[in-house]
């Protein structure tokens, strides 16, 4: 925990409960034991706080007409203490989820050794194979918009988890709400029915852990691969006959 704390950037945006990265990085040596105690204690218990699980919405302009709110991306800016507790969790997740295969080698995104670079070199490799064994080569592009605002809570799979691992998961994603904040203006509070956080730690894995199954409903002589947001089937001659 003390070397979360040592990593903080002091420069980042402030939650709602107006504790700052930098403050808690200076006091990083006389807080790390009571933090670590409290992170122990919610992960034992199957808790995450619900003061961790309000966040400030700043649109963040795209493209296109700024009058339009769709041009918008949401980034939820949230507590710094929630951001510590979310990266324990996402290490010790991410290991369970290696070592016991969970995640579906096509995955790249956010995967060590893995990376938009070898998703597209594999594919291109494939591509290139097929095109000189005088195949035809098909592919879809399928981009999930506002993707991570479409996790159902309710259908979220969570593989094998011991029973207070699921219980704080499902603490983290349940009871959710937020507010969006332009300037020194902000709207009331809102509960949020699905998604996870545009920006949180923790939502990037149980992202991939949604989507993870998509691959099971292509048929077995297509080839896909999964970049967060992007699954590329490919097909040959052959299937298409």
């Amino acid at each position: 925990m003390k070397r979360s704390l040592q990593f903080l950037y002091p420069n980042k945006s402030t939650g709602l409960d107006g504790i700052g990265p930098k403050i808690l990085k200076i006091c990083g040596d006389s807080i790390v034991t009571p933090i670590t105690f409290i992170i122990n204690k919610c992960i034992s218990e199957g808790v995450f706080p619900d003061s961790f699980k309000t966040a400030s919405v700043i649109p963040l302009h795209k493209n296109g007409s700024k009058l339009d709110p769709n041009n918008n991306r949401p980034i939820s800016i949230l507590p710094t203490l929630s951001k510590i507790f979310e990266r324990h969790i996402s290490t010790q997740l991410l290991s369970f989820l290696t070592k016991h295969n969970v995640i579906e080698s096509n995955q790249s995104g956010f995967r060590k050794s893995h990376s938009c670079c070898t998703a597209l070199i594999y594919l291109i490799n494939k591509w290139l194979k097929d095109v000189d064994d005088g195949k035809y080569v098909g592919a879809v592009f399928l981009d999930l918009k506002k993707a991570f605002d479409l996790v159902d809570h309710d259908v979220l799979d969570l593989h094998n988890f011991s029973t207070s691992a699921l219980h704080l998961i499902k603490s983290y994603i349940y009871e959710r709400s937020q507010l969006v904040k332009i300037g020194d203006v902000h709207s009331d509070v809102r509960k949020l029915k699905s998604g996870v956080p545009q920006g949180s730690i923790l939502g990037l894995i149980l992202f991939l852990i949604y989507i993870n199954d998509m691959s099971s409903f292509i048929q077995n002589s297509s080839i896909v691969d999964l970049y967060i947001m992007l699954m590329i089937p490919l097909f040959t001659n052959q299937d298409m006959m």
